[in-house]
C-alpha cells in the first residue's frame, strides 16, 4: 500500500514526496555503521538490515568530498535519490560554469551497481581510486538516513573526530 504525502493527501508517494519534500515511514533507511575489509576484488558488503529495507539490489555510487579539507568517500544511495540529485543540477542552466563543473565532477566516477547473490557491491576501479580505496583496505560504511559513505577507516575516524567536535553547533539547526 502507498503512503499518502501527509501535506498534500492527493499526491501519493513512497519515499520522499517530490512535491513536498516530506518523508513517508517506509523510507529506506541506513542506520549505523559497521567496519568492514574491501576484499581483493573490490567488493564491500552491504550490512543485511539495509538490504532488507531497501527491497532493491541496485545502487547508485559517487565520490563524494563536499569540503577539500577532506579527503573524498564514496557515497551510494537508491537510484531514485540519484535521479533526484540529476533533475535539481539541471534546474541550473547548461551555460553555469559552476554547475558543468558540478556535472562532469559528479558523473565522471559514478555508477549504478547491482548486488550480488551474497549481497556485496563491486566498486568500480575508477572510483575506488578516486575515493582512496584499495583492494583489502578497512573501511566503514555509515548510514546516513537516505544514503550511505564508503570510507577508508583512518579517513573516517579524521572525519568522525571533526563531526564530534561540530556536532553541539551543528544540532543548534534543527
Amino acid at each position: 500500500m502507498t503512503k499518502k504525502c501527509r501535506n498534500r493527501p492527493d499526491c501519493g508517494f513512497k519515499g520522499r514526496c517530490r512535491v513536498c519534500k516530506a518523508v513517508s515511514e517506509d523510507m529506506t533507511m541506513f542506520l549505523g555503521s559497521q567496519d568492514l575489509s574491501l576484499d581483493v576484488k573490490r567488493r564491500v558488503q552491504i550490512p543485511s538490515s539495509w538490504r532488507s529495507a531497501c527491497g532493491s539490489s541496485k545502487f547508485a555510487l559517487v565520490k563524494w568530498r563536499p569540503d577539500l579539507s577532506q579527503k573524498p568517500c564514496v557515497m551510494g544511495m537508491m537510484p531514485s535519490l540519484l535521479f533526484d540529485l540529476v533533475r535539481k543540477m539541471n534546474e541550473r542552466p547548461f551555460s553555469d560554469p559552476e554547475a558543468e563543473r558540478v556535472r562532469r565532477s559528479l558523473s565522471r566516477e559514478a555508477a549504478l551497481v547491482e548486488l550480488d547473490a551474497s549481497g556485496r557491491l563491486t566498486l568500480p576501479v575508477s572510483l575506488m581510486k578516486a575515493s582512496g580505496l584499495e583492494p583489502r583496505s578497512k573501511i566503514v560504511v555509515v548510514g546516513m538516513f537516505d544514503r550511505f559513505q564508503i570510507w577508508n577507516q583512518e579517513d573516517y575516524h579524521a572525519v568522525s573526530e571533526e563531526d564530534d567536535d561540530a556536532y553541539p553547533e551543528a544540532i543548534k539547526l534543527f
